[in-house]
């Protein structure tokens, strides 16, 4: 089970971090703070998948801390590990340009996590 926190709950997400992003980067305080009250923010342990391959996708996220695995089976049934995700990076924000609208991943914590999902509209 995944936890769900208001993200004000969450520890000192500093905006300006968030500004650094090239997705970020035009919106001012005031905008990106809006769009900060209308996420989620997750508490993953180590081994939660906070998303699978083929679900719909409504939320692109940000790492706060931690570290998340993407990855997809292979037709043997093998694990391939695309990227590590480190903390300060956005992810899967690029299923919001695919016709399907569907992950075309996984995503697990490899440790205690910490992540915001922004909705996709």
């Amino acid at each position: 089970m995944i936890v769900i926190i208001r993200l004000f709950q969450l520890m000192s997400l500093p905006v300006e971090d968030l500004q650094k992003l090239p997705m970020f980067e035009s919106l001012t305080s005031d905008q990106l703070n809006n769009l900060l009250n209308h996420s989620q923010s997750y508490t993953l342990k180590k081994g939660q998948v906070l998303f699978s391959m083929g679900k719909r996708s409504n939320h692109f996220y940000y790492l706060h801390s931690g570290q998340i695995k993407i990855s997809r089976s292979t037709r043997q049934g093998q694990e391939k590990v695309l990227t590590i995700v480190h903390p300060g990076q956005l992810f899967a924000e690029a299923v919001m340009f695919m016709d399907t609208g569907l992950f075309p991943a996984n995503a697990e914590a490899l440790e205690p996590s910490e992540v915001i999902g922004f909705e996709n509209q």
